[in-house]
């Protein structure tokens, strides 16, 4: 069984997400302009979980 968090739910995330993180390039980009970065995803994956209450493990893949 899959995990799903509601379409609202992901949009304001990557809205705040946008917000904080100014990217230029990449939506998940690292420290150096225009570098993809996979921890950014996971930051958001895990703001998300948070933000729904959600305490199981989920993983990226």
């Amino acid at each position: 069984m899959g995990l799903c968090i509601g379409r609202d739910t992901v949009i304001d995330i990557l809205i705040e997400y946008y917000k904080n993180y100014l990217p230029i390039k990449l939506l998940s980009q690292g420290q150096t302009t225009g570098e993809q970065f996979s921890e950014s995803i996971q930051c958001v994956l895990k703001l998300a979980l948070e933000k729904t209450n959600i305490s199981k493990p989920v993983n990226l893949h």
